[in-house]
């Protein structure tokens, strides 16, 4: 399967998995939500490094009451990047990316949206894969 192949049938998944949870969402706002996560994080990190994308993640689970799925993207996104520079730098990894921090942000989020765990579970692994390959795009110029 080609990867544009892929990216659409994991952007179905992911919009399936959304119209069951609280708000239904079309894809091209489940896309434009996604790339502006990635454009977030990877602008953050260019900017501030590693202390960046953390100030910016929190603020967005304080400040972002009306839209709280897009701070897992942004979470997501971030998560991305720190183990790009962990596995190509040998960079040490955040704790604050690390699954025992970052289970706690997004649970609450993803149950506010009438995720159960595998529903949860469905949308994590669909839509991690997609936002990893728009971070790898945006920060390593890959195409």
């Amino acid at each position: 399967m080609k990867f544009k192949q892929f990216f659409v049938l994991l952007l179905f998944l992911s919009v399936g998995i959304l119209q069951n949870a609280a708000h239904a969402r079309t894809q091209e706002e489940i896309e434009r939500d996604l790339a502006k996560a990635a454009d977030t994080a990877v602008a953050a990190y260019k900017e501030q490094g590693m202390l960046g994308l953390i100030i910016k993640t929190e603020e967005c689970y304080e400040r972002n009451i009306k839209k709280p799925l897009d701070c897992v993207y942004l979470d997501l996104a971030s998560r991305r990047i720190d183990q790009v520079f962990v596995e190509t730098m040998y960079f040490p990894p955040s704790e604050f990316f690390a699954d025992e921090q970052f289970g706690p942000r997004i649970f609450p989020v993803l149950v506010s949206a009438n995720m159960d765990m595998n529903t949860a579970n469905q949308f994590l692994a669909s839509i991690t894969p997609v936002i990893n390959n728009l971070v790898e795009k945006k920060l390593l110029g890959k195409k």
